[in-house]
């Protein structure tokens, strides 16, 4: 049976409706590289109900709804957000489109096309290059090293027979999650549940394929660069190992990341940007898995300040390790994680997504906005630095780059990455 999750709201007058999909890039074969993406994509062009791409965004734009989906290395989420005097029509559009798509094969040589333009797209992007370069360095011939969109020549070998036998597979009910979030007295409306009931009655309750772990058997630092001559300046990202989902020290790890590089007022903004002038973005970020995770610094800067930069990261880096951080420093970075979460819990699309993801990735470990706040507030500048000290480590060090660099360049740069 399709896990459902209701979250009644007081103040707002919308419904957040998502269906989450446990299949992502990591859970495909180097052949089918891109088909959960491209799965995505398909399933708005057509279902039992909504016969064409045009019927299905009429529908529910009409409604005065927005819509949308997206693919990541674990997970597949649909959702609309509609008026929540249409609750029960949001319910229907979602249900369509994972339990009745078409996926014709006229359909899926249109999408091609599209999704052709997208790999393209991305070429022109530094920043989302060198987010898959780094990927690419740090989990090599594994899915998780691999682009989610694809690549022109995996993509342009799918076809519909392809493309469904993956959603049988892998669009079972043990591999889903529906989530309604917003108006409280649509929400708690009791034909609600049995709405849900009836639209995903029909899902099978097989169990979908388990992803290949990824065993992190790093031993020394490690560069890729990508020549672009026709960038102007040149991206990096500097990642290293860093916590899952469930592990405890989680929450000092956005602690960590958020003083290191999130916001203006943090120490990477202050010291390599705006004392140095070395860069014109710069932040780090966090990314949390079942089994592992990463944390990277990205920034984007002139050629000739590559060396410097990478040096001026590191000693941030460095200084995490080798000093406790202040009290009034690690009470700013808390605010600034419970400030967004505070505001994000007033969003019925956030609500959403924040009990979603948690009940598909950690169903045992389920935490409210509340809960993850005083586990927030409780971390200690002890455990702040610990962490650092176990991630920020000389043979852990990954960088990528893309830019107007030397192909050759990588010994060079191999040589800076010291902490």
């Amino acid at each position: 049976m399709v896990r459902t999750i209701l979250v009644p709201m007081s103040g707002v007058k919308s419904v957040a409706v998502g269906v989450y999909v446990g299949t992502g890039s990591r859970y495909e074969s180097k052949k089918e590289n891109g088909m959960s993406h491209f799965l995505e994509h398909l399933v708005f062009k057509g279902t039992e109900k909504f016969k064409s791409y045009k019927e299905v965004n009429r529908f529910i734009e009409n409604l005065g709804a927005i819509q949308n989906a997206g693919t990541g290395t674990d997970s597949t989420m649909f959702y609309c957000k509609i008026p929540g005097d249409h609750i029960d029509l949001g319910l229907e559009f979602i249900s369509q489109l994972v339990v009745h798509p078409k996926l014709r094969q006229k359909d899926l040589e249109d999408e091609r096309r599209v999704i052709l333009e997208e790999i393209s797209w991305v070429q022109d992007r530094p920043d989302e290059l060198v987010g898959d370069t780094l990927n690419q360095l740090m989990y090599p011939g594994h899915g998780l090293g691999r682009d989610i969109q694809g690549t022109a020549e995996t993509v342009t070998g799918f076809t519909a027979d392809d493309l469904r036998e993956y959603w049988k597979e892998q669009y079972v009910a043990p591999n889903m999650v529906v989530a309604v979030a917003g108006d409280k007295n649509k929400v708690q409306d009791s034909r609600v549940k049995d709405q849900l009931e009836r639209l995903f009655d029909g899902v099978p309750n097989t169990k979908g394929r388990k992803f290949p772990k990824f065993v992190e058997k790093q031993s020394q630092p490690a560069v890729m660069t990508k020549n672009k001559s026709e960038f102007k300046q040149t991206n990096i990202a500097l990642g290293v190992f860093g916590v899952s989902t469930t592990d405890p020290r989680r929450f000092a790890q956005s602690i960590l990341v958020t003083i290191l590089g999130r916001g203006f007022s943090s120490r990477l903004q202050e010291e390599v940007r705006e004392e140095r002038g070395l860069c014109y973005g710069i932040g780090a970020y966090e990314v949390k898995r079942k089994d592992g995770g990463m944390i990277a610094v990205g920034a984007d800067l002139n050629t000739e300040k590559l060396p410097e930069a990478i040096t001026a990261i590191l000693r941030e880096m460095t200084k995490l390790k080798e000093q406790l951080v202040g009290e009034g420093e690690l009470a700013a970075a808390k605010e600034k994680i419970r400030g967004p979460l505070l505001f994000g819990a007033e969003n019925p699309f956030n609500q959403m997504e924040f009990y979603a993801r948690q009940v598909l990735e950690k169903p045992h470990d389920v935490l409210s906005y509340d809960m993850v706040i005083d586990r927030l507030m409780g971390v200690t500048a002890e455990e702040v630095r610990d962490l650092a000290c176990e991630v920020f480590k000389t043979e852990k060090l990954n960088l990528a780059v893309v830019g107007p660099v030397e192909d050759n360049g990588d010994s060079d740069l191999k040589q800076l990455l010291r902490i």
